[in-house]
């Protein structure tokens, strides 16, 4: 009875502190001081309907989990930082990883748009659950390194920059389901931006007005900017599904050196890079997914290391802006030594263009499989140095070509407009 009485003591005591922040309805005042007394308690948060007003991170201790009230929790950030903050931390040479969040139920309104901020920014964490969570003006969930590691110039293996071996310095463990992140203007931020991490669950999302939608890092796979040669497996088992991606600045759904990744049932219009971009990635799949109006092509791969990757049913529209359908790029090919051990599928999937578009192969790869599609205005460019095994079986071609060299690279001699049935 005794430990009844506490337990009915300890939630009154919560409800009561959550009701005393609702009091403030019009988000003039700062909650930030009676927020964080909650969360140094730990537990569960229960925020009722009503506006939060704050003024900087909230900072978070494991297994914290925090639920509203779906559709009438508010909380409005003043500040220029994120709004839920959490971390790990190295001691001794090992990394103690944060543990055990939970966000439930409630919508993160920015006053003002800034760059780079997120609802939620998790370092060096496992166990963490994001679910019907909504963002306006700011990016949804980013989660990082707690230590220091150079990204884009020599990408050093994170776990030895830590002191550590194996999958001891990754993030793990991560679900994001049923969210709504806008980031309140294109360019800014990221929906979910997740690296050095595996097994992560991305589903029935919807990013629009980012920088990027979903990105996930394992390291850089460009090697002229010291990125590795192969994938070091440093980001895998991921799966991104029934997701959407509208008006970015950047990639929609993309990752660089991800091992392990299935993007299904998702769609990815007006990016202003790649939709779907799979950048020095290891067994990935694209599978009943649907790209639109991107710029830099609606598919890509981007490697310099080992690739296995599959497109199968997937649709392509190019009826705005973009001529490109498939880009497979690898810059600087000539100084890697030959072809890279990759092989890239297309199967069963829809190509069309309002006028002629390509699908544009000119870099080296060890095999290219073209099977089963349909193309309505798009042809194969398929003119790129060094192309391996190139298999085109079944596919229909119908509509216009055009002139090839006025969609793509004005040097080398076109062949046309091929009517491929069988090679």
């Amino acid at each position: 009875m005794k430990k009844l009485i506490e337990s009915l003591c300890l939630l009154s005591a919560i409800a009561a502190s959550a009701a005393e922040i609702r009091s403030v309805e019009d988000g003039c005042a700062d909650c930030t001081a009676a927020f964080q007394s909650q969360l140094d308690v730990g537990g569960r948060i229960s925020l009722l309907a009503g506006t939060y007003a704050i003024s900087n991170t909230l900072r978070l201790k494991d297994g914290t989990e925090i639920v509203g009230e779906p559709g009438r929790t508010r909380i409005v950030m003043n500040g220029a930082g994120h709004v839920f903050g959490a971390a790990g931390r190295l001691k001794a040479g090992k990394l103690v990883r944060a543990s055990g969040f939970t966000f439930r139920n409630f919508v993160v309104e920015a006053r003002e748009v800034k760059k780079g901020r997120h609802a939620l920014r998790l370092d060096s964490v496992e166990n963490v659950i994001v679910e019907n969570v909504e963002t306006i003006g700011m990016g949804g969930l980013s989660v990082e390194a707690v230590y220091t590691v150079n990204m884009y110039d020599k990408t050093p293996d994170p776990c030895a920059t830590a002191g550590m071996v194996g999958d001891a310095c990754l993030s793990s463990n991560i679900v994001v389901r049923s969210c709504h992140f806008d980031g309140g203007q294109r360019g800014m931020g990221n929906g979910v931006g997740i690296s050095f991490a595996t097994d992560i669950e991305v589903r029935d999302c919807l990013a629009i007005n980012f920088s990027h939608g979903f990105q996930f890092w394992g390291g850089d796979s460009f090697h002229e900017r010291g990125g590795l040669l192969e994938n070091d497996k440093r980001c895998k088992r991921v799966t991104v599904a029934n997701c959407r991606v509208f008006n970015v600045g950047g990639g929609g759904i993309w990752g660089s050196m991800v091992e392990d990744w299935l993007v299904t049932n998702c769609t990815a219009q007006l990016c202003s890079d790649v939709g779907i971009d799979f950048e020095g990635c290891h067994r990935c799949e694209a599978v009943d997914c649907t790209a639109m109006n991107c710029g830099n092509g609606n598919y890509a791969t981007f490697m310099f290391c080992l690739g296995d990757v599959a497109f199968r049913r997937c649709k392509s529209i190019l009826d705005q802006n973009g001529t490109c359908h498939y880009f497979d790029s690898h810059y600087g090919a000539g100084k890697t030594g030959g072809p890279a051990a990759r092989h890239v599928l297309f199967e069963n999937c829809v190509f069309w263009g309002k006028k002629p578009t390509f699908i544009r192969l000119p870099c080296p790869m060890a095999e290219f499989k073209f099977v089963g599609n349909k193309c309505v205005n798009a042809q194969i460019d398929k003119r790129g140095a060094s192309l391996g095994r190139f298999v085109c079986e079944g596919n229909k071609f119908e509509g216009e070509c055009g002139n090839i060299e006025e969609v793509s690279r004005p040097k080398n001699k076109s062949d046309g407009c091929e009517k491929v049935g069988e090679k």
